[in-house]
């Protein structure tokens, strides 16, 4: 790019004319429908010029591109909090009928998936990714 136009000014140019074309338009996003039409959606709302109408990273998240791999994240994250949960309510500290009652453990699940969620979501979304070769 930088030998055809003599530096980045161009591109830089381009990409903050927030007026111009969709980055996401014309062939390419006939190309991208062909291949996905959520995937060609979510693209073009990521990849919006305009930052007011890009879509936030909870509606990237949200999108319906993503929702298989959601599912699988959420079935993970499931699976280790009702582990931890199991873990407490056995533990010999006096936890155990507190952790029991429902409020306790919606309170417990709630500060697990605060502080792991993140990690987990970003390790298993890799993975997931990965496998299903996205």
């Amino acid at each position: 790019w930088r030998e055809e136009t003599g530096g980045e000014g161009k591109f830089l140019k381009w990409l903050g004319d927030l007026d111009g074309e969709p980055i996401i338009s014309g062939e390419m996003a006939d190309a991208l429908t062909e291949v996905h039409a959520d995937l060609c959606s979510f693209l073009t709302q990521m990849l919006a010029r305009d930052p007011a109408e890009r879509c936030t990273i909870t509606e990237c998240l949200s999108h319906s591109w993503l929702q298989p791999v959601r599912q699988e994240l959420q079935e993970d994250i499931d699976k280790f909090v009702n582990s931890k949960l199991r873990k407490q309510t056995s533990d010999e500290t006096g936890v155990e009928s507190c952790a029991r009652s429902s409020d306790a453990g919606t309170h417990f699940r709630g500060s697990i998936l605060q502080r792991m969620a993140p990690d987990i979501t970003v390790r298993t979304a890799k993975a997931k990714l990965i496998e299903k070769g996205l």
